[in-house]
């Protein structure tokens, strides 16, 4: 990622994006546990919030090899947690 803002707006993306399938799962899809999906809407919240206050809160401003570093871990942090949110979503169904 190139800066903070950038990598913001990526988190807001993935989560609107989290957020629009797990709504459209438990409204269009018979059989959906809403209660399960309501659990994981709240998941996607928390998920938004958690990475937001990592991008804005990190340690060795000085060094940029550091940062970089931690930005890369960040980033795969944030597409492995997609990727479980949106398996939970599609367990959502009974």
């Amino acid at each position: 990622m190139a800066n903070k803002r950038t990598m913001k707006k990526a988190v807001h993306q993935v989560t609107a994006a989290l957020f629009t399938e797990c709504i459209m799962f438990r409204e269009l899809i018979p059989g959906t546990d809403t209660e399960k999906a309501n659990l994981i809407l709240d998941e996607i919240l928390k998920f938004q919030e958690e990475f937001i206050s990592r991008i804005n809160n990190y340690s060795g401003k000085e060094n940029p090899k550091v940062v970089r570093i931690y930005f890369n871990k960040l980033s795969q942090d944030v597409v492995e947690e997609a990727q479980k949110l949106f398996q939970k979503i599609n367990e959502t169904k009974k």
